[in-house]
């Protein structure tokens, strides 16, 4: 059974398909290459470390002992960490813990940045990620950028370091999509999570995961770091697998299986164990451990990555001249569906570029358009900005930052999107559909945004 559930994990990637218009010239599809980097099998959670990622630095904390006196302990952290202090009370402070943390973490949240920005531009830095970390990308981590990730810290091993969790930010509620640790100044791996591999913090400090491979097999994991805090293994699984069960029996089909037959319940504590190895057990006793498990759900508070700081990654693609307000700015997004006439004389020079087909009109910085003008309904259809000018769509302005242009858009919640080197486009909601072109690879240089009004 092991490398079952990942080994079967189909990375989907969206075919997007643009509506028709016949004044929208030159939109063309790109699939993303989605990242997958040797994941670890499905029981197989033996973890990775690199020997040349370190942060190892032993540093003297006095810590007050309870009668007073003091004492020595030692504590790896990063060469310019700020140590964890103690308020007057014997505390830990949250602020100087949270920067402990986050300068412990350092090189990795770095890269995380690094990895989530590549996908925007349509590169990928899977690979590099996972041979300088051993795994830690998640088939999630294409999703939305920085502004749909997070990153939160607790000490899970008890060790007084803490772990660090990337997590995906979803309306829904938060995901674990990986967990590391640091020992012996190594940056570990102990867990990455798949889309079909969720992975949840449980109240005692394990994990509880369930894992899927299709209506015929799905497993529930409690798994436990080992005492050493290096590696994560199985404590106990409640398998669900009538696939195997009906095979044996010579029946290929699972299809109509029912999940309470408690013929297709099993119970194992062996990482390596596969039917028919199982123990047997009963769907009631699977579905109240089950319970019990999900009961001790951590809801982990995660940072933004999008609020995330570090020298020389979060400012890269900001010109040096780029507005970083947009009070002056004019908001365009409220005439999209008024008269097509009223919104073109709002604008000096404005002149008809004789459409083939509906109407369209620019004056050098703003276009606007209508492709419905075999209906008669002269509305606004179409909206570009091509030029500098005092005028925004959507809060997204000519010479904007990309990167903060397409977090801007991933705030619309965007029902499908395909974000590529020089373009990304978004469909939303009420059949609207925004594209943003950076052809210099840094800032916004032609927003358009379209409606297709439903037939």
């Amino acid at each position: 059974m092991k490398n079952r559930i990942e080994d079967n994990i189909m990375i989907k990637i969206k075919n997007y398909t643009l509506r028709p218009m016949a004044l929208i010239i030159g939109l063309f599809m790109i699939i993303n290459t989605l990242p997958g980097c040797g994941k670890k099998g499905f029981y197989d959670k033996t973890t990775n470390s690199v020997d040349s990622v370190s942060v190892e630095k032993t540093i003297e904390e006095t810590t007050e002992t309870t009668d007073g006196t003091t004492d020595e302990k030692t504590e790896k952290t990063t060469e310019n960490a700020l140590v964890k202090t103690k308020d007057t009370t014997g505390e830990t402070t949250e602020e100087n813990a949270q920067t402990d943390s986050t300068e412990l973490y350092r090189e990795l949240l770095d890269d995380y940045c690094i990895l989530y920005d590549s996908f925007e531009k349509g590169d990928d830095y899977t690979q590099e990620f996972c041979d300088k970390y051993g795994d830690g990308v998640s088939d999630m981590a294409v999703r939305g950028g920085r502004v749909k990730h997070g990153y939160a810290f607790d000490d899970i091993t008890g060790d007084g370091v803490d772990e660090l969790i990337i997590g995906l930010l979803e309306d829904d509620g938060s995901r674990v999509e990986a967990v590391f640790t640091i020992n012996d100044g190594k940056y570990i791996n102990l867990i990455t999570a798949m889309e079909r591999y969720s992975v949840k913090l449980l109240s005692d400090n394990s994990f509880f995961a369930h894992g899927s491979d299709g209506a015929g097999f799905s497993t529930n994991e409690r798994l436990m770091i080992n005492n050493a805090g290096t590696e994560v293994a199985l404590k106990e699984s409640y398998v669900y697998d009538a696939a195997d069960v009906l095979y044996d029996e010579g029946d290929g089909s699972y299809d109509n299986a029912s999940y309470e037959d408690d013929r297709f319940w099993f119970y194992t504590t062996d990482e390596n164990a596969s039917y028919p190895d199982f123990q047997s057990t009963t769907y009631a006793e699977a579905q109240s451990y089950i319970n019990a498990q999900t009961s001790k759900e951590v809801q982990i508070s995660f940072i933004n990555f999008n609020d995330y700081i570090s020298d020389g990654i979060q400012d890269e693609t900001v010109g040096e001249t780029a507005p970083t307000s947009t009070d002056n700015y004019i908001e365009l997004k409220e005439y999209m569906g008024t008269d097509f006439f009223d919104f073109v004389n709002m604008f000096k020079d404005m002149y008809d570029q004789h459409a083939s087909s509906g109407l369209s009109y620019t004056n050098g910085y703003l276009q606007t358009a209508n492709d419905d003008i075999e209906n008669s309904q002269n509305i606004v259809s179409f909206i570009g900005i091509t030029g500098e000018c005092n005028y925004t769509i959507h809060g997204i302005y000519y010479g904007m930052p990309y990167r903060d242009a397409i977090n801007r858009v991933n705030t619309l919640n965007p029902i499908e999107q395909d974000i590529n080197e020089d373009y990304a486009l978004f469909y939303l909601p009420n059949n609207e559909t925004i594209r943003l072109s950076y052809q210099n690879g840094t800032t916004i240089d032609c927003i358009t945004w379209f409606h297709s009004p439903s037939p």
